[in-house]
């Protein structure tokens, strides 16, 4: 609901384990009315397409497969499983389209982003794209076309800082925060202890 609010554009910065996934399936299923058993007129909706085309970003191939499982499973799409030795092949449906993308392969010596304009982009581990120096992920992000952009992050540093400031320059503010403490006060995350033990190396 607040990345709605800012008109589709933003980044949730949620704790590890706390739903970002699941966020960004329903960014989905709220563009393409593909959820099962859901009233989708609770969000009044009139962008809702009938050929949505989404792309979804990550910096390895197994977190794109990863989505791909989740995707399946969420939004109960009986589709056959891909194979998981690359990158996974786009996931099609009544309502639209998913394409999934390395970064890697998005870069301008790659070949650079698909020319096309996306209704929707989810773009995963967003902290890794701070880099809009040329040839950084940072640039290959700035040069995909998409209407809306859902950026995911555990964490995109301190507030103030220069990388925290670029990613917002690129995929919008953060909208919404999720942080481990308020996790463990709904009882997402369990309570748990860091310890450091530091361990001497010898020289061989």
């Amino acid at each position: 609901e607040a990345w709605l609010d800012e008109g589709r554009a933003g980044i949730l910065e949620m704790a590890t384990a706390t739903g970002k996934t699941v966020a960004g399936i329903g960014a989905i299923a709220h563009l393409c009315g593909v959820l099962p058993n859901h009233d989708f007129d609770v969000w009044a909706h009139t962008a809702r397409t009938d050929d949505a085309s989404i792309v979804v970003v990550a910096h390895s191939n197994a977190i794109l497969s990863q989505w791909e499982r989740e995707i399946r499973d969420l939004l109960g799409l009986n589709v056959a499983g891909a194979d998981r030795s690359g990158q996974p092949d786009p996931l099609s449906f009544a309502t639209g389209r998913i394409e999934f993308h390395t970064i890697h392969s998005m870069l301008a010596h790659n070949g650079g982003p698909p020319d096309k304009t996306y209704d929707l982009a989810i773009v995963d581990e967003a902290h890794h794209y701070a880099n809009t120096g040329d040839g950084g992920y940072g640039d290959a992000l700035q040069s995909l076309e998409a209407e809306a952009v859902l950026g995911l992050s555990a964490t995109l540093g301190r507030e103030g800082t220069a990388k925290r400031q670029t990613l917002e320059e690129l995929l919008g503010e953060v909208v919404y925060t999720y942080n481990i403490e308020a996790a463990q006060a709904d009882g997402i995350i369990p309570e748990f202890e860091w310890t450091a033990h530091p361990t001497a190396l010898d020289p061989d």
